[in-house]
């Protein structure tokens, strides 16, 4: 994120999601196209460390407990669904058959993609080791291709504990 590069590095990390540690996360780093040397202080000085754990704790209080939860304009998603389910909540809002509650998850500085006027905007809350969310990591981006601008995509950290790299890959993507 900090070298414009997360999405690049998100899809890295979710396609080499058995296989993340910090050597193979500085070899991403360089394959990219990064400033290694920055992206490496960065994960060696825990500058982002701070920021996962704001998203930690703002997935508490959206009540995502499991990953991938996503919420879409508040509608809760849990698990990793097939693009159908994301299909039927996102044209109830485009046609305006789904009122969208106001926003109470605070996306401010999160890696995002689409327009921030988007009518439908997903909260993406994830793991980089988890292999369900890189399932529904690959029906985001089905999403994503089939509707365009009218959808904003906010990705937030949410490594499970249990999964030891993925603290520090949601820090690596942060660095990205």
């Amino acid at each position: 994120h900090a070298q414009g590069k997360f999405w690049p590095y998100h899809d890295k990390l979710f396609a080499n999601y058995r296989n993340l540690s910090k050597a193979n996360f500085l070899k991403w780093a360089k394959e990219l196209g990064l400033n290694v040397a920055k992206f490496k202080a960065a994960l060696d000085n825990g500058t982002y460390k701070s920021y996962v754990d704001k998203d930690l704790a703002s997935a508490r209080s959206a009540g995502a407990n499991g990953t991938p939860t996503f919420i879409v304009n508040g509608q809760k998603i849990v698990g990793a669904q097939p693009y159908f389910k994301f299909k039927q909540v996102i044209d109830q809002i485009l046609t305006g058959k789904k009122p969208a509650p106001p926003a109470k998850l605070s996306t401010k500085g999160a890696p995002a993609w689409g327009p921030a006027n988007a009518k439908v905007t997903i909260v993406e809350f994830s793991d980089f080791q988890c292999p369900f969310c890189n399932r529904g990591a690959n029906t985001i981006k089905q999403v994503k291709k089939v509707y365009g601008n009218k959808v904003r995509v906010v990705f937030k950290h949410l490594p499970l504990p249990f999964h030891k790299q993925a603290h520090l890959a949601a820090q690596a993507s942060m660095a990205a």
